[in-house]
């Protein structure tokens, strides 16, 4: 008797789950059939998530929370999901709050780790930063934006290659990828 009432539990379960859920949310996971501009190829059963959002504890023990317009699961990879219209943020130990958007992203829900590309923006306070990319890898706390990177705080402002930021140290690094080249900046006076 206590088999037959578990595996009805199970059975149960798995209708509840796979059944009942997506029939009351319908739009939140969906199968995506559609044409690659690019390749020409064609793309089946591909999980789509509409709004979804991520959250996690980033090195420095601040949560990381990563949302975005459209996730598709990579077909390869499930752990790989491409992320298009991208808002990110984070609150920081100073009680400010540090943000970026992107235009897409691939996140690798396993390690963590996330690229941005296409128009990125960050802004905390009342610093503004642009580049083509940033990469943040979990395991070594470090955000690494690179890319005509441009960095502005009120009519101060840097131009680099390269930016490395530690999140945990909060050190910056700045880099080009010339070594004749020079990073390059401008300070008004306070």
């Amino acid at each position: 008797m206590p088999k037959t009432f578990i595996i009805l539990i199970g059975l149960v379960v798995m209708a509840i789950v796979y059944v009942y859920i997506p029939s009351i949310n319908p739009g939140s996971v969906e199968k995506e059939s559609s044409n690659n501009e690019k390749s020409g190829k064609k793309i089946d059963n591909q999980n789509t998530f509409v709004k979804p959002e991520y959250v996690w504890k980033t090195g420095d023990g601040n949560s990381l929370i990563i949302k975005s317009e459209i996730a598709v699961q990579n077909k390869k990879d499930p752990h790989i999901l491409d992320l298009k219209k991208v808002y990110s943020y984070s609150n920081l130990n100073d009680g400010t709050k540090i943000e970026l958007k992107s235009g897409k992203a691939i996140y690798n829900r396993q390690s963590q780790n996330i690229v941005y590309y296409d128009k990125v923006k960050i802004e905390n306070k009342d610093v503004f930063i642009t580049s083509d990319n940033a990469e943040y890898v979990t395991r070594t706390s470090l955000l690494t934006l690179y890319g005509n990177v441009r960095v502005k705080k009120d009519k101060d402002y840097l131009i680099s290659d390269t930016v490395i930021f530690n999140t945990k140290t909060k050190n910056l690094k700045f880099s080009m990828k010339d070594k004749k080249k020079k990073v390059y900046g401008k300070k008004t006076k306070n």
